[in-house]
């Protein structure tokens, strides 16, 4: 005998197995996104992507980094290796740059707008107050004492965070306390007669300047 299923039935029946297929593929789909998300992370950070998403970044952020790189150069970072260390969570850089000369500063301003470069990267203006220029090899001088000089700090955002990542022109530029340590140190560690003599005169002549903040 033949039974025939009423029409209403076999629509029924499709709409379940429909709902089915479309139960089996949204979980298969979802299985495979979170397959990928798993599976992302370590490739993108084995092949240098980022591994977070960018933030919005601040005008307050750009000034208390640059701000940051500042005052730890101000304090000596970037006159040895060893002092070095102190800026790296602050710089981009795997080493402290090699420089031809050092400014010796009373003190220092950073700019109040941060200027876009590109991309996810932005440029500050400091202003350091000059009391004198220690050029490798030659010794140091007083010209330009009092004056002002620009530098440009670029920062970026690296992998959700900003670095400093150039410096124009990039030398150190530390106070005077800290650049009087920095010569004594060398002078003391001097083995030729006319470098000792080099270091000897700086320190003569730094320590007669006035390394007051307000000195003009």
């Amino acid at each position: 005998m033949f039974i025939c299923a009423p029409p209403s039935t076999l629509s029924s029946l499709g709409g379940t197995v429909t709902l089915l297929d479309r139960n089996i593929e949204q979980a298969f789909m979802r299985s495979l996104l979170l397959f990928l998300l798993l599976t992302a992370g370590p490739a993108f950070a084995q092949f240098g992507f980022p591994t977070q998403l960018p933030k919005q970044t601040t005008e307050a952020d750009i000034r208390n980094r640059v701000a940051q790189y500042c005052r730890l150069d101000y304090t000596g970072g970037r006159l040895s290796d060893a002092d070095f260390e102190k800026m790296k969570s602050v710089v981009n850089w795997p080493k402290n740059p090699e420089y031809p000369l050092i400014d010796v500063v009373a003190r220092y301003d950073v700019g109040s707008s941060p200027s876009y470069v590109h991309g996810n990267k932005w440029s500050i203006h400091v202003t350091y107050h000059l009391l004198g220029r220690f050029n490798l090899g030659q010794g140091y001088s007083t010209d330009g004492a009092g004056s002002e000089k620009e530098a440009d700090i670029t920062v970026q955002d690296v992998n959700g965070e900003l670095k400093v990542v150039d410096v124009d022109p990039n030398y150190p530029r530390p106070s005077r306390a800290a650049m009087l340590k920095w010569l004594q140190e060398k002078e003391a560690a001097a083995t030729d007669s006319a470098t000792k003599v080099i270091y000897e005169q700086a320190v003569k002549d730094l320590s007669a300047q006035s390394g007051s903040p307000f000195a003009k």
